[in-house]
Formats: C-alpha cells, structure tokens, sequence
C-alpha cells in the first residue's frame, strides 16, 4: 500500500490474501477495534473491595487495636445513597466518653425540679458542659497523628500493605476518571 507523507513514498508489502474455495465462509479482515472495558458500577466495587483489602491489611498487622479502621454505610441528607465511613475506633472512643462526659455536666449543672432545660443548656452550666466534653475530643487530634504516623510506618515496613494502598490508589484513580468521563459525555 502507497503511503505519501511531504513528498516521499513509502510502501509496505502485504502477503496476497489465501485464495478460498467456492462455498467456504468468507473470512473477514478486522474492520473494528473491541475495547473492553468495566462499567462505573463494576470500577466502584474494585475500588471499595481495593480499600477493604487495605483496611484488612493495616488492622491485621497495626500495633494498636485501637488503631484498627471500621467502616460502615452512613445516610447522607438529601441523597438515597448511603456514603462510606471509615473511623478507627479510637473516634468512636472518644466521641462516647464526650457525649457521657457533655450529659453527665448537664445533668449536674441542671439538677433539680425542672431538670435538664433548654435555658439551663444555653447558659453557663451548659456551656461548663460543652467545654469539658472539648476536654475529652481534643484527644483525638493526638491520636490521628499517632494513626498517621503508624500507617507511614508499616507502609514502609510492609510489602504487603504498601502494594494494597498501591491497588486501592490506582482503583479508585480508573474509578474517578470513569465518572468524570460520563458526567463530561
């Protein structure tokens, strides 16, 4: 077949095609190109099925059961679909003990006849209230430097957790540029 291109010629032989006896099935050469690809649906599921297996990973070899990461379905407001929520259970911890701790002040603060009230919980016992359960979640910055640290350190340390990250980060990438490839369609 000629091909030109700024003036020269280049050609490229091709070997004659095989001659076919009367009534064989024609053979067709490819006229097409088949790409095979996985709906946004199917790259989703990679992509949590990916994060799980990291999870797994990281909690089965972390030194911390505290450490360890849950992850559940969360209702979103103004949506049907639920989002995914990943905590490590030091969060769950510390947000039960402020809860008690927010409670058990307005209890205190409140006691009496009318019991807990709305201007008994805007006012400065309830605010006594608020501050000590600040007290007990200003713990948790501590501790997701603690968790960052510990997922930086076995990444490096082990092979296994560092090549689930490695899948997770490249699912949920094709995951990601499928969407935005049909929101762009």
């Amino acid at each position: 077949i000629p091909v030109s291109g700024g003036g020269v010629a280049f050609a490229q032989s091709e070997p004659a095609p095989p001659q076919l006896a009367e009534g064989s099935p024609r053979q067709e050469s490819p006229d097409e190109v088949v790409v095979r690809g996985k709906r946004v649906g199917q790259l989703r599921a990679d992509a949590e099925a990916a994060r799980q297996r990291a999870y797994d990973v990281y909690n089965e070899i972390n030194s911390n059961d505290e450490f360890d990461v849950r992850c559940r379905k969360d209702s979103r407001p103004g949506t049907n679909v639920p989002q995914v929520v990943c905590r490590p259970l030091f969060e769950a911890q510390i947000s039960r003990a402020a809860a008690k701790d927010y409670l058990s002040g307005l209890l205190w603060a409140c006691r009496g006849p009318t019991g807990v009230t709305q201007d008994c919980m805007f006012s400065n016992y309830g605010q006594n209230a608020i501050s000590r359960a600040q007290g007990v979640e200003s713990e948790a910055l501590t501790r997701r430097h603690q968790l960052n640290d510990e997922i930086l350190r076995l990444a490096n340390e082990d092979e296994r957790f560092a090549q689930a990250i490695i899948d997770w980060y490249e699912t949920n990438q094709e995951y990601e540029a499928a969407r935005k490839k049909r929101r762009d369609d």
